[in-house]
């Protein structure tokens, strides 16, 4: 069996010089509706100087599932110096900052602080009202051509079948091209609403690789639907060769939305 492609639909032009913020709230492109809204500012605690997203470094997110020491690992790994999370969240997110030492005022509540229980900790609301209460007052920050596909956006942690979870290194590009690649797929078909549709795909794949047809509402049993855009599949056997129809093998696939790595352990 050959390699298996995505339907044929041409991939828009995919930026590679935008970083995640400045695709989805500055720029225009054809597949993407016109954002017209106020943008805001964070703040800069030492300062006061106002910081656009694309100044912050790589994000990373966390199951709320998590126990303390779970979100442990998680921060150690990625000397995550802020938290936020939600009033719900608050206790496990505090112990696991203890330990790691982080200040409680650098913890935010996206919630209120009423919910929270608690007045140390400043809310999301808080700092954006802080943000549009003042004008820009820096240069933003522009890419090379081909930099996004480099710098990393996002270190999201894989589901640790394998052992400890991992931090996947997803650059801005991967980002940007899934979006583009699944609003493809869809076409004009209606927004979504759950059970409308199932997405197949990895952390590593950042995210969808394959999706039902948005007019599908109970998905073909053992089928993670039809490759999106962009994708090339193949199935390889233990030997290294390609495998026939219905033989066993690992599935493979490329395309722009793949990961960099994992973050601090390349040999995984």
């Amino acid at each position: 069996m050959a390699e298996i492609y995505a339907p044929e639909v041409a991939l828009n032009s995919i930026p590679d010089d935008l970083t995640v913020p400045q695709f989805f709230l500055d720029s225009s492109h054809p597949l993407k509706p016109a954002n017209n809204t106020v943008k805001p500012w964070m703040i800069d605690d030492a300062t006061g100087r106002q910081v656009g997203f694309e100044e912050i470094g790589p994000s990373c997110y966390a199951n709320p599932a998590y126990t303390a020491d779970e979100l442990l690992h998680q921060i150690t790994l990625t000397q995550s110096s802020l938290l936020v999370t939600h009033s719900s969240s608050l206790s496990v997110a505090l112990s696991a900052a203890k330990t790691a030492g982080i200040s409680p005022d650098r913890v935010i509540i996206i919630d209120s602080l009423e919910q929270a229980g608690s007045s140390v900790h400043v809310t999301v609301d808080e700092l954006v009202a802080a943000g549009l209460a003042k004008q820009p007052m820096f240069v933003e920050k522009r890419l090379k051509p081909g930099e996004a596909k480099r710098k990393v956006a996002l270190l999201c942690f894989s589901s640790g079948t394998t052992g400890k979870p991992k931090a996947v290194e997803v650059p801005h590009y991967a980002m940007v091209a899934n979006v583009i690649q699944v609003a493809l797929a869809i076409g004009s078909a209606p927004r979504y609403v759950p059970g409308d549709v199932a997405l197949g795909g990895l952390t590593e794949t950042f995210t969808a690789v394959a999706l039902s047809s948005n007019d599908q509402k109970i998905a073909t049993p053992a089928s993670a639907g039809v490759l999106i855009p962009g994708i090339v599949a193949r199935v390889v056997k233990p030997d290294g060769t390609l495998a026939k129809l219905g033989e066993p093998g690992e599935l493979l696939v490329r395309g722009p939305s793949m990961a960099l790595g994992y973050y601090k352990n390349p040999e995984a």
